[in-house]
């Protein structure tokens, strides 16, 4: 609507008289949902109780910060396990009319390369071995019919029961999250938590961007107001470098 209102849009003539959606803070809302990123002991429990062939996706969301989409897509190619780097340059998306389609990030800044954190090496290697599809072009987390991994099968369910005894086991990441007694995290958070963590440990606005796939430093700089305790550390550190001490209180 703006840009029908916009004569220098239109050919110098506009094609409505104003825009008529011009709602004083329309284009922002606020945050609705307080995140608690997991804890290293939560991360662990989550990953022991996943699938082998999906354990890997939890690691990497936690130690890399990628999306589903990306994590999807992920190829043999795609993972240099020499240099520890995960190269990121496409993502799946899905839709009713397309179906599944895999195609380039919408930003630029979507196509990066990720380090891979030295503790997780090891499994990326087992993983490629035992669980990736055969080929340079093979996905990293195929589907049980070979094609790309649905939600639904990565996500699961969680055991239900009926007078006390188990009516259905459940399995996938709703499965484990409550294990880890976290019902209230979603995989997405994993991805959260992974930006504020590197912003905690000092990562500049720039590298937060890289490390996001962000193409604006708005999404970048909510997860430096997220790590914002780290200033009373930093506080904390001057402190102690001019003398101060616990037993000085």
């Amino acid at each position: 609507m703006r840009t029908a209102a916009d004569p220098t849009k239109n050919s110098g003539q506009a094609l409505i008289p104003f825009n008529p959606c011009g709602i004083s803070g329309g284009g922002s809302s606020g945050a609705k949902r307080r995140i608690r990123p997991a804890t290293a002991e939560e991360i662990a429990v989550i990953v022991a109780n996943m699938p082998e062939r999906h354990r890997l996706m939890v690691l990497l969301a936690d130690g890399c910060a990628l999306r589903f989409g990306e994590l999807a897509e992920l190829r043999r190619s795609d993972v240099d396990v020499k240099n520890a780097i995960i190269h990121v340059r496409r993502g799946v998306v899905r839709s009713r009319s397309a179906g599944v389609v895999a195609k380039t990030p919408k930003s630029d800044a979507g196509i990066r390369d990720v380090p891979i954190p030295p503790d997780i090496v090891d499994e990326v290697i087992e993983h490629k071995k035992l669980h990736a599809a055969p080929g340079l072009q093979g996905l990293m987390f195929p589907g049980v019919n070979g094609g790309h991994l649905s939600p639904s099968a990565f996500y699961g369910k969680v055991t239900t029961k009926r007078r006390g005894r188990t009516h259905r086991k459940g399995f996938g990441w709703y499965e484990a999250r409550h294990v880890a007694g976290r019902d209230d995290l979603r995989f997405h958070d994993l991805r959260h938590g992974a930006l504020t963590e590197a912003a905690r440990h000092g990562a500049t606005l720039a590298e937060l961007m890289a490390l996001g796939g962000h193409s604006t430093s708005q999404a970048a700089m909510r997860y430096q107001q997220a790590a914002s305790s780290r200033l009373r550390e930093l506080a904390r550190r001057r402190a102690e470098a001019r003398g101060w001490t616990d037993t000085n209180r």
